[in-house]
């Protein structure tokens, strides 16, 4: 229900109220059926002078002419009311005669009296409503502005982080040049110090190169394969470790390496092979002749995957907190 209606309501229903108080206390000055046409009057004139001015001020185009027989009909009811108030009147209270000139002055001065109320309410009733959206609308405002100010906080926050990503890549491009530098730098001390001892130490020369492919491959860059490498190369690299750290023992490690099936065109992740044989080196007893390391590697295509095994005999001496359970470290893999 309408605020407004609501009151109204209630305004109605304690002037009822007290036209019935009065009429119990003050019966015999008070007289309630005239009281209650008076009333009718006041609000049939305020109501409908109201819907007259809202016709008249807010009401659409093809309804403003409305206003004027709306002003006939709120003219004609007062009269009508103020009419059945004087036969009321003089039929129970009072028997002396009245005049239609005495009833028209009558609702011409009520009218005008009670059509100013209507007025004033209608006028204070619009400026109430235009001092709420007055303030909705600065609500609005500062919303927004604090909307904007939010925004241009993220923005500033988001600019912040851009320039720090543009020199964290910057620092990137920076660290991967000098990275690049290194390396070569490496292979050229290690090229000069193959060809330096390739005569007179063939052996050690042959270490070198072996180191050298070692680390080349270890900084090899498998972006151009989606991040693997191919099997056959990870091969290669892990004989040439094997082949190391036998020279390294004056090829005393028992090792047996083997691969059984075709390994090119296989992928498998970088290092992830390495990772098994260095534990064997570390942890394996590689001296023991009467029971080598076995390393055998067996490739099985199936539903294009690939499967690669790694099986020791060799039982490692290595504390009891450090093992890792062989078919987890598989299921890892």
């Amino acid at each position: 229900m309408n605020n407004r209606l609501k009151y109204n309501i209630y305004g109605v229903l304690i002037y009822s109220a007290w036209a019935f108080s009065m009429d119990i206390f003050l019966r015999s000055t008070f007289k309630l059926p005239l009281e209650l046409l008076a009333l009718l009057d006041c609000f049939w004139i305020f109501y409908s002078g109201y819907a007259f001015l809202y016709f008249l001020f807010l009401g659409p185009p093809t309804k403003k002419l409305l206003s004027i027989p709306l002003a006939v009909v709120s003219v004609v009811g007062s009269f009508g009311i103020n009419l059945l108030y004087m036969v009321a009147r003089k039929h129970y209270y009072d028997p002396s005669p009245y005049t239609l000139r005495e009833v028209f002055y009558t609702t011409l001065q009520e009218f005008s009296f009670f059509f100013i109320y209507s007025v004033g309410y209608f006028f204070l009733v619009r400026y109430l409503q235009k001092q709420k959206q007055l303030r909705a609308i600065e609500q609005q405002q500062a919303d927004d502005y604090q909307r904007r100010l939010q925004l241009e906080k993220t923005n500033a926050l988001l600019q912040q982080q851009k320039l720090l990503l543009e020199k964290d890549l910057l620092q990137m491009e920076n660290d991967f040049l000098r990275a690049q530098i290194n390396p070569h730098f490496l292979y050229n001390c290690l090229n000069f110090f193959y060809s330096e001892t390739f005569e007179r130490q063939p052996r050690l020369a042959e270490a070198i190169l072996l180191l050298s492919q070692v680390m080349r491959y270890s900084l090899t860059d498998f972006s151009a394969t989606g991040g693997f490498a191919r099997l056959d190369a990870e091969l290669t690299h892990l004989q040439n470790v094997i082949e190391i750290h036998r020279m390294r023992y004056e090829n005393n490690l028992q090792i047996e390496f083997s691969c059984e099936g075709d390994a090119s065109g296989m992928l498998i992740a970088p290092m992830i092979l390495m990772t098994l044989v260095e534990n064997v080196m570390k942890h394996g007893d590689l001296l023991d002749s009467q029971c080598p390391a076995l390393i055998r590697m067996k490739m099985i295509l199936r539903l294009r995957s690939r499967m690669n095994r790694i099986r020791s005999k060799k039982s490692w001496s290595f504390p009891t907190s450090m093992i890792v359970p062989f078919p987890v470290t598989l299921q890892n893999l």
